[in-house]
């Protein structure tokens, strides 16, 4: 139980951080194509804490990331990602759902707005 208390709020710390971090576009140098794995998710000694599903495809031009963390004693972590592959990489979406038997337990999403930030950038005056 304490394991998975700092678990999610590892989770949270990171999914905080994509809140309110500045967020820089990355420069695509080869575009992402589908992917599938299975990482495990492990503790700082190495002890297994849940299995991994990782999904990549790409799907009306937009990249899809799926990260989904299941453990043993019933609950699910679930992270949802989706970015525009232009000369730079942009995320658009970004979602997390955590259930415990199948029952939601907290969910979190966010829908960026990045064409509208691009458009006041690139059309503000230099000093």
């Amino acid at each position: 139980m304490l394991a998975t208390r700092k678990l999610v709020t590892v989770f949270s710390i990171l999914g905080a951080g994509m809140i309110v971090a500045p967020v820089y576009a990355l420069k695509v140098t080869e575009p992402a194509a589908a992917s599938h794995g299975y990482p495990g998710l492990c503790d700082i000694n190495g002890k297994k804490l849940a299995d991994g599903e990782f999904r990549q495809w790409v799907e009306n031009d937009l990249l899809h990331v799926v990260i989904t963390y299941k453990f043993s004693a019933g609950e699910v972590y679930e992270e949802h990602s989706q970015f525009r592959q232009e000369s730079e990489l942009i995320q658009e979406k970004w979602s997390w759902k955590e259930s415990k038997h199948g029952k939601s337990q907290r969910e979190f999403a966010i829908r960026y707005r990045f064409s509208d930030w691009n458009r006041q950038r690139t059309h503000q005056p230099r000093s």
